[in-house]
């Protein structure tokens, strides 16, 4: 009950910002259906304990490093499958860029099992299917 704004008007407010952030809740009021359409990433319902928070925040974090892999790795295989498409075998074996690109690509496979987030496993799973095809 914070004065001025609600909670989902601060969430909202900040929102549209278009922060490259996660937010997350810590409020006195009981989750209802409503927190659905709530653009947040956790949810604390107080009282809450310190070590709570942090295990949110450390949570969050990890997420967000998991995304930044996931995307990297994402668009370097988009590049590697365009040069494949393109060049030869051959070329490619010689390329310095491109052998850089298959060392990147396995850091990031190694990132992403590491992280053991399971929510994307299956789309990593396929991304990597569609890397094998190739």
């Amino acid at each position: 009950m914070m004065p001025g704004l609600s909670g989902r008007e601060t969430l909202k407010a900040l929102r549209e910002r278009d922060l490259d952030t996660r937010y997350a809740m810590v409020t006195a009021v009981e989750p209802d259906i409503d927190i659905i359409e709530m653009g947040f990433d956790a949810y604390l319902t107080k009282p809450v304990t310190e070590t709570a928070v942090r295990e949110v925040i450390d949570r969050l974090q990890e997420r967000n490093n998991y995304a930044d892999a996931l995307d990297e790795y994402t668009a370097l295989l988009e590049k590697k499958q365009t040069l494949q498409a393109h060049r030869s075998d051959e070329e490619l074996a010689e390329s310095d860029e491109y052998q850089q690109l298959e060392r990147r690509l396995e850091q990031l496979d190694e990132e992403l099992d590491e992280t053991g987030a399971d929510d994307d496993e299956g789309f990593v799973a396929t991304l990597r299917g569609i890397e094998d095809e190739r």
